[in-house]
């Protein structure tokens, strides 16, 4: 038998249009994933439409709100700091950093410094936590800092 090509984008080493458009789809879409295991995490109904928001990046920040012209400035009007997106929202504005630092004196560290927020949200309601119900008390933290 001679020398064959295989496709390495794929298992079967077959070549499918949709091992194609992965290989070629920016990193950060390439992470995401299927996210219909949204619909049965066990939490309301209300906090799982708020997390379906957030991963698909439609929660009214202000950002957004300006993006969709229903207000005239993006900026946080917490801290006037900067524009008030997801990640400043649940990571860097005053009223996130507040709520991690008292969860990290309570013995509560969420995973990941990673810079990118999608990436940092994944690994937090993902299962590599050391608390198994981590995934839950960081969706709730995130409900709480929204609220």
């Amino acid at each position: 038998m001679g020398d064959q090509l295989i496709w390495a984008a794929d298992r079967s080493g077959r070549f499918t249009i949709k091992s194609a458009l992965k290989m070629l789809s920016p990193t950060e879409e390439a992470v995401e994933r299927d996210w219909s295991w949204v619909w049965k995490v066990r939490v309301p109904q209300r906090i799982r439409t708020f997390l379906w928001l957030v991963l698909h990046g439609r929660l009214l920040t202000n950002e957004e709100r300006a993006r969709r012209r229903l207000c005239d400035s993006s900026q946080c009007e917490l801290c006037n700091g900067g524009v008030e997106d997801l990640d400043h929202l649940f990571r860097h504005g005053p009223m996130a950093k507040e709520v991690w630092r008292e969860l990290r004196l309570s013995g509560l560290v969420y995973l990941a410094r990673d810079p990118n927020f999608k990436l940092w949200l994944q690994q937090n309601l993902g299962q590599s936590h050391e608390d198994p119900d981590w995934s839950l008390k960081f969706l709730v933290t995130l409900w709480y800092i929204w609220k």
